[in-house]
């Protein structure tokens, strides 16, 4: 084989080099270097890649054989056939061609996935993935930057985009803004890609959904709060913008309406600090979220008062961060378990069904911020 053959670059000429800035300069060697790497590359020869026809021949088997074997359809064949199959692609480093594969199958065994990497939701996703995974699924995973968004923001809808363009088999996805309309999603109706939602339930439309049963969580928020003796209650969570605050405080005032002499005051995070102030101030708390129980009890702090000392409160998520925080557990496991369960159900069905909603219970946790009423 003769030698490669010699790379010549020009030299710059030295009045250039004499008129330039040394930036000019640089760039040029940047440059320079650049093309004698793509050079390089374009004449230096790699290995083929082994074929199935390949493994084939070095294992004596037929070409369909080899396709059912590494399929997984070992039960069909002689043991000494699929070591001898599996031996021969493993040493031949022979792997399969995914996408040429899904051309045939119809399926890239890809899961869109769109929940944020937070500390409340890893639990789920490390759930799904090992089920997803378990099943020879692979997670294409990413989110929107913005946890909560307006109906018309195009984020979401683009992520999307990307999802159906690398042929996921379906879309599974925590949405930044409930009150998206159906057409937000019409990239994935054309296509007829499984679309399952979770946490926040879309308000506009029907699909797929697995979550926490938020109504049942705030009643139980309320009866425990009642059972310590507290009268004089207030919800965290009024004015926003995501169901599962709306309906916790739903669930929460419907039990404390029942109760003649209590009462029940909603109010934003951002009215925590006056209405703390009070002399009036409730002795009873449920926010909606385990950060926005952190942020009351930091406002407390400011102004003398500590839980359960002066008030009990309640959050919900049972982050890993408030070890002493009364709180709810949503089963993030469980809810990953399920989401992977009816992701693997809708992508192996031939006919669309109807939508199903699946709403798990809460567990509540007692910790240091609750106490009776005295």
């Amino acid at each position: 084989m003769g030698a490669e053959p010699a790379l010549s670059v020009p030299w710059p000429d030295k009045s250039i080099v004499r008129t330039r800035s040394v930036g000019y300069i640089v760039q040029l060697f940047r440059n320079t270097l650049s093309y004698e790497l793509r050079f390089s590359l374009m004449t230096k020869r790699t290995a083929p890649r082994a074929s199935m026809r390949d493994v084939a021949r070095e294992a004596h088997v037929s070409l369909g054989s080899v396709s059912r074997v590494l399929s997984g359809e070992t039960d069909k064949f002689a043991a000494a056939t699929v070591k001898r199959v599996q031996d021969t692609a493993r040493q031949l480093n022979y792997r399969p061609n995914a996408a040429a594969r899904s051309i045939f199958t119809g399926r890239s065994k890809m899961a869109g996935v769109m929940i944020p990497a937070t500390a409340y939701y890893c639990p789920m996703l490390n759930t799904l993935n090992a089920m997803l995974f378990a099943q020879g699924h692979v997670m294409i995973h990413t989110w929107n930057p913005a946890a909560i968004t307006a109906a018309d923001d195009p984020t979401e809808q683009q992520i999307v985009h990307q999802m159906i363009e690398r042929a996921v088999d379906g879309v599974i996805l925590r949405p930044s803004c409930e009150e998206f309309e159906h057409s937000y999603y019409q990239e994935i109706w054309q296509r007829g890609v499984p679309l399952i939602v979770i946490d926040r339930e879309m308000s506009l439309f029907k699909t797929d959904f697995v979550g926490t049963d938020d109504i049942a969580l705030g009643e139980a928020a309320a009866r425990y709060l009642l059972e310590l003796g507290h009268r004089h209650l207030l919800f965290v969570g009024a004015n926003s913008a995501c169901s599962t605050s709306a309906l916790r405080g739903q669930g929460f005032r419907n039990v404390i309406s029942q109760t003649p002499d209590a009462s029940c005051r909603a109010v934003s995070s951002q009215e925590i600090p006056q209405v703390l102030s009070q002399d009036d101030s409730p002795t009873g708390v449920f926010c909606y979220s385990d950060g926005k129980a952190k942020k009351c009890l930091a406002e407390a702090e400011k102004i003398g008062l500590q839980a359960p000392r002066d008030f009990s409160i309640i959050g919900c998520g049972n982050l890993p961060s408030n070890t002493t925080l009364t709180t709810f557990d949503q089963q993030q496991d469980e809810i990953g378990r399920r989401v992977a369960e009816l992701y693997l159900k809708r992508i192996a069905e031939s006919t669309r069904t109807s939508p199903e909603t699946i709403r798990l219970p809460a567990r509540l946790i007692p910790r240091g911020t609750t106490a009776a009423r005295t």
